[in-house]
């Protein structure tokens, strides 16, 4: 597999929280409230720092994004 990119990409697990679909366990009622009330830039760093990152290295693979998740 090859990933081309100029600007760095965001890679993201199709697994969530106990083997869930991640869109199944991200999309519920109390969570779309909290994104509709919180900030944007509290809401990326969120979702860069407990989702993201933990799981995929972008430093070791070369492809750390020049933006956050929600800038864009």
């Amino acid at each position: 597999v090859y990933l081309s990119t100029r600007t760095g990409a965001h890679v993201l697990s199709r697994v969530g929280p106990n083997g869930l679909p991640l869109d199944y366990a991200l999309l519920r009622r109390y969570l779309t409230i909290l994104i509709d009330l919180l900030p944007a830039n509290f809401l990326g760093w969120v979702l860069e720092s407990v989702i993201i990152d933990p799981k995929f290295n972008s430093n070791l693979y070369a492809v750390k994004p020049k933006f956050h998740v929600l800038s864009k």
